[in-house]
């Protein structure tokens, strides 16, 4: 898995495109744009990690929000709009919204 950034000059506006690359097992590259209000601004990666053999997470900020994307299990990623404030605690992730797992009553 890997991010990249391309840039190219248009006639009026520079076009910039920031993608989320995923090489599965066999080879076959998977890709998706960002989620971001404009690319032009670009995006600062928080954090970038796998957490078992199948699935990452990707967690990064643009101009106006923070992003988490969960990659690799299914096609395209799953993501969610994040809390300006977020930290990850032994393979728990929070955040200040309020959340209740589903299993939990």
């Amino acid at each position: 898995m890997y991010i990249e950034s391309q840039a190219k000059q248009g006639k009026q506006f520079v076009e910039i495109s920031i993608k989320i690359h995923f090489v599965n097992a066999s080879g076959r590259d998977s890709v998706v744009d960002i989620e971001s209000y404009n690319p032009f601004f670009g995006c600062d990666v928080g954090r970038l990690e796998w957490h078992d053999e199948n699935v990452a997470l990707l967690v990064y900020r643009e101009k106006h929000w923070t992003f988490i994307y969960r990659i690799g299990d299914q096609w395209p990623p799953q993501y969610a709009k994040l809390a300006d404030r977020w930290q990850i605690l032994v393979r728990l992730f929070l955040t200040s919204n309020r959340y209740k797992p589903k299993h939990q009553k």
